[in-house]
């Protein structure tokens, strides 16, 4: 989607005006591992494995690209951009 502009503020739903600036917001999510492992046996291990094998394989493929990844994509007007910015701004703190 990037390099595609959208004809509205994906938040509020203002329409862009033909050459009118709106900012685009590309979010990318990926898993993270904090590095830390259980302390386990390994029958627990292999029954752990077992267990999430089990759970992958209730679930389609997308479904399980998206718990690993996902990009989104987002078109919003000056005062969405500034509110966003605001927001991400005041959980920095």
């Amino acid at each position: 989607m990037a390099g595609l502009v959208a004809d509205k503020c994906s938040q509020c739903g203002a329409v862009r005006q033909p050459g009118a600036i709106f900012y685009l917001v590309h979010i990318t999510l990926t898993c993270d591992f904090d590095g830390e492992l259980m302390d386990m046996n390994s029958e627990e291990i292999r029954g752990k494995i077992e267990e999430e094998m089990q759970k992958a394989s209730e679930k389609d493929e997308a479904e399980l690209m998206d718990e690993v990844y996902q990009e989104l994509y987002f078109y919003l007007c000056k005062s969405c951009r500034d509110r966003f910015v605001q927001k991400l701004r005041a959980q920095e703190s």
